[in-house]
Order: C-alpha cells, then structure tokens, then sequence
C-alpha cells in the first residue's frame, strides 16, 4: 500500500488521542490510554528500533514506574545489566560508591519493547512518520499534519499528547538554560579489558570540559554518553578526541574504539518549555523539561511523567477545558519539580574544579557519606492523587498479544 494510502486510512476518524515521540514518555503514554479505552495513535520519526543518546541508566524510581504498570519484566527482556557500583573519578582522584537497585539497558531495544506493549495495548504505532502541528484556531479536535515516505494526511485528535524529546513542538517552545551543554553518545562493541574491568559498574568522569559516563551492556558492549561543553568539542576537533581527553584528565583510562564509534549527538540539553500545556496539548518526557542527565534519573522521569497524563487525558478526555490544562501543569510540578531542581543544583556545583576534586576525595576515604544522596535518588517518585479508578483490567493488566504495527491496518467504517 502506498504511503499515502496509508496515511489516508488513519484519517477517517479522529482519533481520541495521538501521541508524537516513541521513547519512554510516549510509549507508556501511549499504552495507559490504550489499556483505559482510548483509541490511539503512536507516531514515531524514526525507524524502530533505533539508538539514541542516553546512558541508558534505569534506577529505583524508573524500576518502579515500570512494576506498578505491569511492565517490570521489560529490563530483563532486554538485556539489561545490573549495576552494583558506582565509579567516579576527576582530577586524577577516584571513589567507588556502592548503589542499589539500578541497570543499564541498551535504549534501541528498551524503546522497541515499550513501543510494542503499547501495540499489544491497542494503540496504532507508526514509525517512520514526521508530525507536525500546525497552527490551531481553537475547537474540540487538534489537526496533526503527518509524514511518510513522502505522503501527507491531516488527521485529528481530542488531545494531544507531545513527547518528542529535545525537539519539542510550538506552542509548547522550550526556554534553553545557560551554558546547557550538548550530549555525544555511541555503543562500543567489546572493549575486552576494559568491559571486563568495568563489568557491574557505572564509570563517571568529570572534568571542566563535561562529564562522560560509561555503562556496561549485554554482550560486553558499553554505552558511552557524555554531557560537552559545545566550545570543547571544536576545539577538541571531534568527539572521539573530547571523550577520551575528558576520561583521561579524570583519571580513567579511555577504552578502545572511541575513534571508530558511530557518535551521535543533541541539540543543547537542560531546558524547560515555557509551559507544558495549551489547548488540547500536553507535554510529557524531555519535551516538558530536560536537566543535563548526571544522576541517570531521566528515563524514570519521562515514564512517571506518562503515566500522569495517560490518569489525567483518560479522566478529562470528555470535558476538556482550560482548567485541565492547569491541572496538567499542578500535577507535573507536584511530582518533578522537586527532582529536577536536585539534580540541576548538583550539576552546577560540579562545575567547579576545586567542588568536584573535593568530593571525590573525600568519598575515596568516606564513600558513606554518599548514602544520603543515594538514597534520595532511589526515592519512589512522588504520585499526586490519581484521578482515574485505574485502567481497564486494571493498571497492570495485559491485554492480547498483539505485533507491533509498523503500518496501520485498514480501518472499518
């Protein structure tokens, strides 16, 4: 079927709600809907699976996301490798820290399994397909102008629901912080020694050119993902040499592969959009806001920040009006706000050389002064009174088997 064809059968009826963006956000969202009755449409730019710039670090409050919605099985699936350490070095200084419940997951077949559960939910999920929101005069239903393979088809939804990560969507314009630095990441094939050395530990370096984080993934392979100063990366001419200047000055040594690896890289990181709600409009995940990714929490983030809109969209769907768009800027404020500004606050105190030198010394010597910041980063995120008497079967409920549909079926009329 033609690419216009298909796009054509999508806009028949409109929908209840389209999702744009299949990370974390979207596909939890996505699948919440669909398991409380919604029909809704996932919409995907990219190919999945596909890789993106991440450690890939799940920890307590994400593990959690995952169990209380009947998903906690997803990590293992996966691959995912646990994480018993925690490694850090700057200034030549190193200090390894015991942590507790945390894994690395490789973010292609982590973002591939959820966008699945959110197909065996009954969502449509579309990937490959551009969306567009184009200017709104107002109204019951939200047009969503969409892309494949060079067709083009408007449909409609009741809301929106916007979790395209750092690209973000008009009206909902994000308001990029000062000095935000940019995200470089690659997966190295194993790295022998190295991979072995590293193995059940995540490595973090500092310097005042970035911070650079290495975890371990299946198959002995390592996630490198790194937060730059965008001026050091020209300077240093590529991101290859930057990582391994940055590991180095830390204090550990850089694996091999960096200059072969496939870098990827982020438009400038920490962000906020200059609200997360409009008409029909909400956003969720990294395009609600993104604070540099030091403490490994986003991914939890973004999940928790889904399962709230899916409560709030499955309970304000048939009478939406402005007061649920400030009910969607209360909640989200009520149960992140708080995190974002700790981890914002810890970020800029390691800017300082003679801050980050400290710390690492005195952790090399004391690492248990660090349980209390470790403790609070393994906090169950906080969940305002739900507003919806649970999905259909219940939160955790798994629907029929379903594939995940890379082309829409041909709706009946």
């Amino acid at each position: 079927m033609a690419a216009a064809e298909e796009l054509r059968d999508l806009a028949y009826d409109p929908w209840d709600v389209v999702v744009l963006g299949a990370g974390p956000a979207g596909a939890v969202a996505a699948r919440q809907l669909a398991l409380a009755g919604q029909r809704v449409l996932l919409v995907e730019k990219c190919g999945l699976p596909r890789s993106k710039v991440c450690g890939g670090c799940l920890g307590s409050a994400a593990l959690a996301v995952l169990e209380r919605i009947g998903l906690g099985q997803i990590p293992a699936q996966c691959g995912a490798v646990g994480l018993a350490a925690f490694e850090l070095a700057a200034g030549g200084l190193q200090a390894a820290l015991a942590i507790d419940r945390r894994m690395a997951v490789d973010r292609a077949a982590f973002d591939a399994a959820l966008a699945s559960e959110a197909a065996r939910a009954g969502a449509v999920v579309l990937d490959q397909t551009g969306g567009r929101l184009p200017p709104f005069a107002g109204g019951g239903l939200r047009p969503i102008e969409l892309e494949r393979s060079g067709g083009r088809q408007t449909v409609h939804a009741r809301v929106v629901v916007v979790a395209t990560g750092l690209q973000g969507h008009a009206p909902l314009e994000s308001r990029i912080v000062r000095r935000s630095r940019i995200g470089l990441g690659a997966i190295l094939p194993s790295s022998g020694r190295w991979a072995s050395d590293s193995a059940g530990a995540l490595r973090m370096a500092w310097s005042r050119d970035g911070y650079v984080g290495v975890a371990p993934l299946a198959g002995g392979r390592l996630d490198v993902a790194a937060a730059v100063d965008p001026r050091a990366l020209v300077a240093a001419g590529s991101p290859a040499a930057l990582i391994s200047s940055i590991l180095d000055e830390a204090g550990f040594a850089p694996p091999p592969g960096l200059d072969a690896a496939p870098w990827r890289g982020t438009p400038l990181l920490t962000r906020r959009a200059v609200r997360v709600a409009a008409h029909r409009l909400l956003a969720i995940g990294d395009a609600a806001r993104y604070v540099e990714p030091f403490t490994g929490e986003g991914i939890g983030w973004a999940m928790h920040s889904a399962v709230l809109a899916g409560e709030l969209v499955a309970a304000r769907l048939d009478r939406w009006d402005a007061a649920a768009q400030r009910q969607w800027q209360r909640l989200y404020r009520q149960a992140l706000a708080p995190h974002h500004r700790y981890c914002y606050a810890m970020t800029r105190i390691l800017r300082s050389a003679a801050l980050r030198s400290a710390a690492v010394w005195t952790l090399s010597r004391a690492p248990a002064l660090a349980r209390p910041v470790i403790r609070h980063l393994e906090q169950p995120l906080r969940h305002p009174t739900p507003l919806t008497g649970g999905a259909r079967g219940g939160p955790g409920a798994a629907p029929p088997a379903l594939p995940l549909q890379r082309t829409p079926p041909a709706w009946k009329h």
